[in-house]
């Protein structure tokens, strides 16, 4: 089944240009992985220190995948620690094919 993650940073004025390159990176090296439907940075329009993250993949193993993977561990795993404080993560599985 299908899974999408979606992450939202606040981050200060001063610190997202260092974010942004890190996810940016992080997104170029995801995309590349076998399960990796897409990975999507954005930046909120009325506000640049709210980034969004949207990313999809063909399954939960997929995504497992993901998170085990050298360039997660370097990229995300490397991120400083306040900025763990600063995002929310959700996960979501498709809804077709489950019952009304």
């Amino acid at each position: 089944m299908a899974q999408v993650v979606c992450v939202h940073y606040r981050v200060p004025t001063d610190e997202r240009d260092d974010l942004l390159a890190r996810l940016t990176e992080m997104a170029a090296a995801s995309r590349g992985e076998p399960g990796c439907l897409g990975y999507d940075v954005h930046v909120k329009e009325d506000d640049h220190t709210v980034i969004f993250v949207y990313e999809r993949y063909v399954d939960d193993a997929a995504q497992r995948e993901h998170r085990e993977s050298a360039h997660f561990s370097q990229l995300i795993g490397g991120m400083p620690s306040r900025w763990a404080d600063v995002k929310v993560v959700e996960r979501y599985v498709s809804a077709e094919g489950e019952p009304a």
